[in-house]
């Protein structure tokens, strides 16, 4: 009977100590049930728009680990599609500065954001500003 009452006691702090950490890293300061929303791993920004010269679009990575983008700067052409893959054990999102108009929505640990390139620019992760990139269209 004592083990049952301390596997359960543990638990009930294990519980608390996740739902705890949940809740600091994904409030962003704007609806923090958007996390719980996103139904697949895979989030698209819908843009409507196809290369120039029937080339072909490539798709470039950026991995988010440590707190940080990876690579910090990527060079792209315009019509590619950036993959923002999120390796971290905390929520973050991708959304551009200097009134870009952009953003992603929560990306959760494992999950993956995408956006096809339009036009250069600077980007950050809202939830932890610190976290800075940016896209080189070229």
């Amino acid at each position: 009977m004592k083990t049952i009452e301390r596997i359960l006691r543990n638990s009930k702090y294990l519980l608390f100590s996740i739902s705890l950490l949940c809740s600091c890293h994904a409030s962003t300061g704007k609806d923090s049930s958007l996390a719980g929303k996103l139904d697949s791993n895979i989030v698209t920004q819908k843009n409507s728009y196809s290369p120039s010269n029937n080339r072909k679009s490539h798709k470039d990575t950026v991995f988010i680990s440590d707190m940080k983008f990876r690579p910090v700067v990527i060079n792209v052409r315009t019509g590619d599609t950036i993959v923002w893959v999120n390796k971290d054990l905390v929520v973050h999102n991708v959304t551009g500065l200097s009134g870009n108009g952009w953003a992603s929505p929560p990306i959760r640990s494992g999950a993956t954001w995408k956006m096809a390139v339009l036009q250069s620019a600077d980007y950050n992760c809202s939830i932890h500003p610190e976290m800075k990139g940016e896209i080189v269209v070229k």
